[in-house]
């Protein structure tokens, strides 16, 4: 029989810092927990709106993101332990930083 093991608790994600190095490229460090995960992403930007006049943006996807280091709080690298649910959130969060704070244009 296979073992289920449940999540005691959700992890909790914050977008630390995120910057945009080119086109349709960026770096960002997210806190996980108690770690700091440095990561580069990339994206597609395109216009878009809610439907009523006025409300257009830039909306954005990502559509790679790499972990590129983990540390701890004292700086002690980890290895990778993040998992498909961890990189789809992180990804969301993304979206919804560079989307609020309008860091790209299409």
């Amino acid at each position: 029989p296979t073992l289920f093991t449940p999540k005691i608790q959700p992890s909790t994600y914050g977008v630390l810092t995120a910057k945009i190095t080119g086109k349709d490229s960026g770096v960002a460090v997210i806190k996980l927990d108690s770690f700091r995960l440095n990561v580069s992403f990339d994206f597609e930007a395109y216009p878009d709106s809610y439907g009523v006049p006025g409300s257009e943006f830039t909306a954005v996807d990502i559509t790679q993101l790499t972990v590129n280091e983990i540390t701890d709080i004292n700086g002690k690298s980890y290895n990778d332990f993040t998992e498909f649910e961890d990189i789809r959130n992180i990804n969301g969060l993304l979206k919804g930083f560079i989307e609020r704070n309008k860091l790209v244009e299409a």
